[in-house]
């Protein structure tokens, strides 16, 4: 089943984002000589120096034989670096950065594909922008958990706004089943 986001374009970025999703998706995903149809897709959020994403993208595809978005990763650990780094060379503010074309693509090739997602995990460790990123898909309205790599130091009250926690891999299985079934 091709998955379509049916969220309305309120801008050309959006539409752009829309249709590299669309057209990015494939209509089905071979495994062990079987087709698997796909109709849920859990979007990983993370780190881009997180080495643990592909591992934890690769079981959530074996465990739950859903389609997991992870794509983003792909640049590396030094995509916002360089981007920084270009920025910089061009004499640009933080803030002129963020209205740049290729930030303003990244940010909505992100955002159309959370938009198509039926949950989301965060992958700790991450930073401000994966929390963003849970904070804003949780407020659609949609499921959104943290696996965490350790127990906290300390207590943060406001995980509490995310579905659910997880501590182990095997637990973050069993509530994803839950919450896509």
């Amino acid at each position: 089943m091709l998955l379509i986001c049916t969220e309305k374009p309120v801008s050309w970025w959006t539409s752009l984002a829309e249709t590299a999703v669309r057209l990015a998706r494939p209509r089905h995903v071979e495994r062990r000589r079987f087709e698997v149809l796909v109709d849920k897709t859990v979007y990983l959020i993370g780190a881009l120096a997180n080495n643990r994403l592909p591992h934890v993208a690769n079981l959530i595809r074996k465990k739950i034989g859903c389609e997991v978005f992870d794509d983003w990763w792909a640049p590396g650990p030094y995509a916002d670096a360089y981007l920084r780094d270009y920025a910089h060379k061009r004499g640009l503010s933080y803030k002129e950065v963020l209205h740049t074309y290729a930030a303003k693509h990244i940010f909505e090739f992100d955002k159309g594909h959370l938009d198509c997602s039926h949950a989301a995990v965060l992958v700790m460790p991450a930073g401000k922008s994966g929390h963003l990123e849970l904070g804003y898909f949780i407020g659609t309205g949609k499921p959104g958990f943290v696996l965490f790599d350790k127990t906290p130091k300390r207590v943060d009250l406001m995980y509490q706004f995310a579905t659910d926690l997880f501590f182990s891999e095997n637990e973050m299985i069993e509530g994803l089943r839950y919450a896509l079934r």
